[in-house]
């Protein structure tokens, strides 16, 4: 599987959107967050929306739902990634709205920890999911348990059992999609579990094993022994790479985190890539980026009470684009890489017909 699924280059496949921002006109996104619940059975020791959590701890009606996906649809927004505060499964309505995606011609990902895919579940995923990544950050019962807090150790087993199945599933019908991935968050806590996890993950049979460096929003990065030790073992875990698998490292992400300048490579003065990219959170609030999900100051307006055309369009929605400071962001924001690229391509280029 070619690593460019991660490259910020795959913006330049929606040139039209991409010239439509450059020109100063509004457009709609090409991939809208949803968060179908903000409950989660988890609660992972670096969650960054655990307060949050604590204040909105629902899940979204059916009928809001699938409301919200027909709007996008009509909006043209390609695609629907199930993510959010919470895990999407927890949601009984979640795999109803992937369906009904589908049928409108948007594609889904879906974003999990696994523990709620059972017998059921598993083909529906492999009927509507592009692609499926599984939070898991560990190579050992021992080591998920004490990262994500779960109820019993015997979880990290469970949920193993549950991505077996959906690989051997897909598999079986001779499928190419759902692409399945291995979530690997790199904590000082972890960073020795690197080799054996990619190991674990090839001989499962996914697709990939995705690394990247858990980000403190507030407080200290990871330390330098940890980077050290993490650029190491991903060497060592690089080696497993061949036509059916994929270790792929977010290398700038961990160079960016390493920024002792805090600018963490930010080298733009605006966030212009926040337009192709959509967060609505599970009471229907959209924010202006889901790093800033349960921020008054960054909420563009609430789907229960305007549609998501005329959010998108509210003068709301403006002010709140008005009060990002990249400055004062988190690093790593989602849309970093393509903020990135987005600046290189404006202002004015000399011998822009000379490549």
């Amino acid at each position: 599987m070619p690593q460019k699924q991660f490259s910020p280059l795959k913006l330049l496949k929606h040139m039209d959107r991409v010239q439509g921002l450059l020109e100063g006109k509004t457009i709609f996104p090409v991939t809208v967050e949803l968060d179908a619940s903000n409950a989660c059975n988890q609660d992972c020791i670096w969650c960054t929306f655990d307060h949050y959590r604590n204040v909105q701890n629902h899940l979204m009606p059916e009928d809001l739902m699938l409301r919200i996906v027909h709007e996008l649809a009509d909006c043209g927004v390609k695609s629907i990634l199930w993510t959010g505060g919470g895990e999407p499964l927890m949601n009984p309505a979640t795999m109803n709205a992937m369906e009904e995606t589908i049928r409108l011609g948007m594609k889904n990902g879906l974003y999990t920890n696994g523990t709620l895919l059972d017998e059921k579940k598993v083909d529906r995923v492999i009927d509507t999911c592009s692609f499926v990544r599984f939070s898991m950050d560990a190579a050992t019962a021992k080591t998920h348990h004490a990262l994500h807090q779960t109820k019993k150790p015997e979880e990290f087993d469970l949920i193993l059992a549950n991505i077996l199945r959906l690989v051997e599933r897909r598999n079986a019908q001779g499928l190419e999609y759902p692409t399945v991935g291995y979530s690997f968050l790199v904590h000082s806590e972890n960073v020795h579990e690197i080799l054996p996890a990619a190991q674990l993950t090839k001989k499962m049979g996914l697709d990939y094993f995705q690394l990247k460096p858990v980000v403190n929003y507030d407080g200290p990065q990871l330390p330098p022994d940890s980077l050290k030790l993490a650029d190491q073992e991903i060497s060592k875990a690089e080696e497993l790479n061949d036509d059916g698998f994929d270790v792929i490292s977010l290398d700038y992400k961990f160079s960016d985190i390493s920024d002792h300048h805090k600018r963490y490579g930010r080298d733009y003065p605006t966030c212009i890539g926040h337009a192709f990219l959509g967060t609505i959170a599970s009471n229907g609030d959209v924010f202006v980026c889901c790093h800033k999900r349960g921020m008054p100051r960054f909420k563009y307006g609430n789907l229960k009470e305007q549609s998501f055309k005329e959010i998108w369009a509210s003068a709301q929605r403006k002010r709140a684009i008005d009060r990002i400071d990249v400055s004062r962001c988190h690093p790593l924001c989602k849309a970093h890489e393509f903020n990135k690229l987005l600046h290189r391509m404006s202002g004015e280029q000399k011998h822009p017909d000379f490549l």
